[in-house]
């Protein structure tokens, strides 16, 4: 095992990082570009803990963490959590090798717990699909010198799209009624207005193509009287923007986008990672002339086709339920977050507080004067959610 506590230097492990992410079903949300990118504009005042673990000389595991010490002393409480959570949450599912997960836990307890004094170490959210992640739950169990309590939260669900070899196997798989609305609603499109449908890969012209999305996007839940991704985010839109930039340089960015002539009615921002496309975000027109057309499946359906035809076996859809998501045959899988305490004296005092304080601000802040309040403020009074609030949700 080597810890570093920088990503300087560490360029040369690129190609081996991200070979151990895609082969071992981890999601390009544990990548090295990605992570790092994260950590340059989310990790002030943090610090970072990589976990990489070697076989035989092979880089076969990573799991990159960060530790928050929130609050001050004597009441502060140290969080140990994945580098990248949650700004936005993720299905993050590290590489960890199912061979070796219980050494793996085992020593990242003991580092966590002994040499850092953490007070919590947050694991999550994960996939069911994540089996490696029951060990954790076993080791902790296992080590009582070290944990006082292990906690499994599940909070939600994450949509998987399983792909067939053609777009028309992909519709026979949807139930009847839902399979002849669809393609009816295509037809209408296509009878009634001149589309095109086309793929942005080209590095040089990602960065255009990015802005051009975001107004699209943002345009689009306007007429919702909300902010949308990119305003409900701390500096989201930056961190998107050099996200992009990174990802472009390695072939992994895609816009998939339905047009009228040159306008552009339709498109979904995703990533390539491994067997997968990981699909980001939607953004189409909204004005009365596009509203009876149903924009949203026929980019979707776009989104799976341009997949498909560059031999991907799934799209994963982001978390939370969505009624029209599993009418488009996505499968359902919980996510659960594993939260391990420490046995420090305190740790339970420490932990107890925060919670309260947590439990607090989810209805003062969260649910009246984020969710009620905001949306009725003029746009420039509103802001993205706070860090602060961000920093508690362990």
């Amino acid at each position: 095992m080597r810890v570093e506590k920088s990503f300087s230097g560490l360029e040369s492990l690129r190609e081996q990082w991200d070979a151990a992410a895609a082969n071992l079903g981890g999601s390009i949300y544990m990548s090295f570009d990605w992570t790092r990118t994260w950590w340059e504009f989310y990790g002030a005042g943090k610090e970072l803990r990589l976990f990489l673990f070697y076989l035989d000389g092979i880089l076969a595991s990573v799991v990159p963490l960060y530790i928050d010490r929130v609050g001050f002393k004597p009441l502060q409480l140290a969080v140990a959590r994945l580098v990248g959570a949650n700004i936005p949450p993720k299905a993050f599912n590290p590489p960890i090798h199912p061979d070796l997960a219980d050494r793996i836990f085992q020593a990242i307890l003991r580092q966590l717990f002994e040499s850092d004094r953490c007070d919590i170490f947050s694991f999550g959210p994960v996939s069911d699909e994540h089996t490696a992640a029951t060990a954790l739950e076993t080791v902790a169990r296992s080590e009582t010198k070290l944990v006082g309590k292990t906690h499994l939260l599940f909070e939600g669900v994450q949509s998987v799209f399983s792909l067939p070899r053609s777009l028309d196997d992909f519709f026979e798989a949807m139930d009847k009624d839902e399979r002849k609305k669809r393609k009816y609603e295509l037809r209408v499109l296509r009878r009634d207005q001149t589309v095109t449908e086309d793929v942005i890969a080209d590095p040089l012209r990602l960065e255009e193509e990015f802005d051009g999305f975001a107004r699209l996007h943002a345009q689009q839940w306007r007429g919702r009287g909300k902010l949308g991704h990119f305003g409900s985010w701390p500096r989201a839109l930056e961190y998107n923007r050099a996200l992009v930039k990174a990802m472009a340089r390695l072939g992994r960015v895609r816009f998939v986008r339905i047009l009228a002539g040159s306008d552009v009615i339709s498109s979904q921002y995703a990533f390539v990672f491994g067997s997968a496309y990981f699909w980001e975000l939607p953004a189409r027109r909204v004005d009365q002339k596009w509203q009876r057309f149903s924009l949203g499946p026929a980019g979707f359906f776009a989104l799976v086709d341009a997949a498909m035809k560059e031999g991907k076996t799934r799209v994963e859809g982001g978390l939370a339920h969505y009624d029209y998501k599993q009418k488009l045959n996505a499968r359902e899988y919980r996510t659960r977050t594993i939260r391990v305490l420490g046995r420090c004296p305190g740790t339970r005092l420490r932990s107890a507080l925060f919670l309260a304080l947590r439990f607090c601000l989810l209805w003062l802040y969260l649910k009246i004067c984020y969710a009620r309040i905001s949306p009725r403020l003029p746009p420039a009074f509103r802001a993205p959610l706070w860090p602060f609030w961000l920093r508690l949700d362990f």
